[in-house]
């Protein structure tokens, strides 16, 4: 059965590339994670952007959810991924595209044995590069080893 990989509640830690005028309390990283809709994560100016996650634990990933604010939407999107076997990033073989738009947008991901995440937008819909996501929900399976 499918679990939440990321947020507060697990060991997840999360970086991203930038922050919005570095101001970290107010656009910082962990608003993704609070289950808020009101806060999020800005990215300051310029592409590309990436978030990060390190589960800490070898997970099976199975869906991964993104709530952009619309007009700020992450394109060109990848996901690259460490595994147990390939401890070097590398980029799973998914067409994704996220519509620019403020709904919560699913992709579904089958990659096993992962202990890191990246997010990398090569480009936003943003003028600028921004990007702005105010919540990052990761679904998977925890492994027993």
């Amino acid at each position: 059965m499918d679990q939440l990989l990321s947020g507060d509640e697990t060991s997840t830690t999360c970086r991203v590339s930038s922050v919005l005028n570095r101001d970290r309390k107010e656009y910082g990283a962990h608003h993704m994670f609070d289950g808020s809709e009101i806060s999020c994560w800005n990215s300051a100016e310029g592409s590309p952007q990436q978030v990060w996650l390190e589960f800490h634990r070898t997970v099976h990933l199975r869906r991964v959810q993104v709530m952009f604010q619309g007009g700020f939407v992450g394109e060109d999107v990848q996901f690259l991924v460490t595994t147990t076997e390939e401890q070097t990033f590398h980029a799973l073989p998914l067409s994704v595209h996220f519509d620019d738009g403020n709904a919560l947008q699913s992709v579904d991901v089958a990659c096993d044995n992962v202990t890191q995440l990246r997010l990398h937008f090569g480009r936003s819909s943003d003028f600028y590069g921004r990007v702005t996501i105010y919540q990052l929900l990761v679904w998977g399976e925890e492994t027993n080893a």
